[in-house]
């Protein structure tokens, strides 16, 4: 019905996306990131916790940070 790039999906559901791509020893601090981005109380503060989440994950789940990111 809808392109794919125009749809969007619930934060829930993009979040266990990128968790099913870390290890479960790390699920806590990436869900904790993840949801710095989602629950911003600005804009601003939003595109700092996506740089913040890049920093710290992107290197050890780069497939993460693009699921998170697409």
């Amino acid at each position: 019905m809808f392109p794919e790039t125009d749809m969007q999906r619930c934060t829930k559901h993009k979040t266990e996306n990128v968790l099913d791509k870390v290890l479960t020893q790390d699920r806590a601090s990436v869900k904790e990131s993840v949801r710095k981005i989602f629950y911003a109380s600005t804009y601003e503060h939003a595109k700092e916790a996506i740089e913040l989440f890049k920093k710290n994950w992107s290197r050890k789940y780069p497939s993460a940070t693009e699921c998170l990111l697409s």
